[in-house]
């Protein structure tokens, strides 16, 4: 069910490639009769002069164009539609095989515990539908261990969070050492070489992170020792997704919602780092093509390394 929704975002983009020549901004923008006549203000309070509008611009214009036309907000709603409807789809085709496997109440009647927690559980329960003793944990004990288990993934979370305020240093450091280099042609492209280096390292450590993660939650669930199979599984799934979805998605966030005029600040109130190092903020050309670049850096990584 995913190859038509790919297959209509690619159309979207093919169309953001043809169609980017007759959009009037990119059209104004790249126009050579321009050149020399838009000089906007300076975008930094120190080693910045004024630019050309023209000239620096036109290629990002271009570029952000393809990902962001007139097509995309419809795109948008179909991709949202479709989330759901695959989601209904995916429920309605479980909900046939438990019915055709006679398994619809297999995890509230049948299901047997887990040899591991019969064999660590020592104090027994009497069972008041069968009768039967069988291996029981205290209320205590189960909390103290899920407090443990979420004080453990808050610290973890807490990583990730440090690894995205490194990297905000490290661009920080980058762009102000770049934007000061007496190569012109790297001041210019300090902003666009800071993020795909950032971008790197956010790959980097997202991977290292989840590496050691899911050795420790791992550990984590077997300490907790869920009593059956089913409820195992979904204990390390919870795990692994309240934390990936920090670790994959926070320097995204930042990106997207943290490197506005609010946040870093505006020329003469620039918020600086140990009065120094200026927050790095959005470009001349806005922030969405470089969350693009950190969109396709993070996902095509993800899936290289997966291979």
């Amino acid at each position: 069910m995913l190859v038509p929704l790919a297959i209509i975002g690619l159309i979207v983009f093919l169309y953001g490639i043809g169609s980017a020549g007759d959009h009037i901004p990119v059209k104004d923008v790249c126009d050579k009769n321009n050149k020399g006549v838009w000089y906007m203000c300076p975008l930094c309070d120190r080693q910045c002069s004024y630019w050309d509008l023209a000239s620096t611009t036109c290629l990002y214009a271009y570029v952000t164009h393809f990902f962001d036309n007139d097509w995309t907000v419809g795109l948008a709603l179909i991709a949202s539609v479709w989330a759901t409807l695959f989601l209904e789809f995916w429920k309605r085709r479980q909900a046939s095989l438990a019915q055709e496997w006679h398994t619809d109440d297999f995890e509230d009647e049948e299901e047997p515990l887990r040899p591991e927690f019969a064999a660590t559980v020592t104090t027994l329960k009497k069972n008041e539908i069968t009768g039967k003793m069988e291996p029981y944990v205290p209320k205590t004990t189960l909390y103290s261990r899920y407090g443990g288990v979420f004080s453990i993934i808050i610290f973890m979370i807490f990583l990730v969070i440090a690894a995205v305020v490194g990297v905000v240093v490290y661009r920080a450091a980058v762009f102000a050492s770049l934007s000061g280099n007496k190569d012109k042609t790297i001041q210019t492209r300090a902003r666009m070489i800071t993020s795909a280096t950032a971008a790197i390292l956010n790959l980097i450590a997202i991977n290292l992170l989840k590496f050691v993660y899911s050795k420790l939650a791992v550990w984590l669930t077997d300490w907790e020792n869920p009593p059956t199979r089913t409820d195992y599984e979904d204990s390390f799934t919870w795990k692994m997704y309240m934390f990936q979805f920090v670790n994959t998605y926070a320097s995204i966030f930042y990106i997207a919602f943290f490197k506005s005029g609010l946040v870093v600040g505006t020329p003469s109130r620039y918020k600086r780092i140990a009065g120094e190092f200026r927050l790095d903020g959005c470009s001349e050309q806005g922030c969405f093509l470089e969350l693009c670049v950190q969109l396709l850096i993070i996902m095509v990584g993800q899936q290289i390394i997966g291979i």
